[in-house]
């Protein structure tokens, strides 16, 4: 049977084996701490970090819709002016084209008139030369 002493060492281990998982589990419990802390903190960076990106985006936004309005704006007044130029412009149009039509035809009907008269000068001085040689 077992003694007295016997019963007090195994419970003096098994507290002593309690002890030490406690303390085993204390120093984990401590690292995780020190884990959960360094996370919270990362975590409280990243919301500053969000919190900032957020404001720009928001910046942002009121620029872009502002820049939106604007454009608008200068869209409607570029329309508004088209519609005030475009009879000015379609007129200086016409008379371009109109101007470019005589000219062009003008140019070739003068063309024609030299080569006309290179021809009649050909034959004026084809006729002269058998003349010539006809008197030979």
């Amino acid at each position: 049977m077992a003694t007295r002493d016997d019963k007090i060492d195994y419970i003096q281990k098994k507290l002593d084996t309690a002890v030490d998982k406690m303390h085993d589990m204390n120093a984990s419990l401590r690292t995780h701490m020190g884990n959960f802390e360094t996370h919270t903190r990362q975590d409280e960076g990243m919301y500053e970090e969000l919190k900032r990106m957020n404001n720009i985006l928001s910046d942002n936004t009121a620029s872009l819709k502002d820049h939106m309005y604007r454009t608008d704006l200068l869209e409607d007044y570029i329309k508004k002016v088209d519609i005030r130029f475009l009879p000015v412009e379609r007129a200086h149009a016409d008379k371009k084209a109109i101007n470019t039509w005589i000219f062009t035809k003008l140019k070739f009907i003068a063309k024609l008139g030299a080569a006309a008269v290179g021809l009649g000068s050909l034959m004026v001085a084809v006729k002269f030369l058998i003349q010539f040689l006809l008197t030979l």
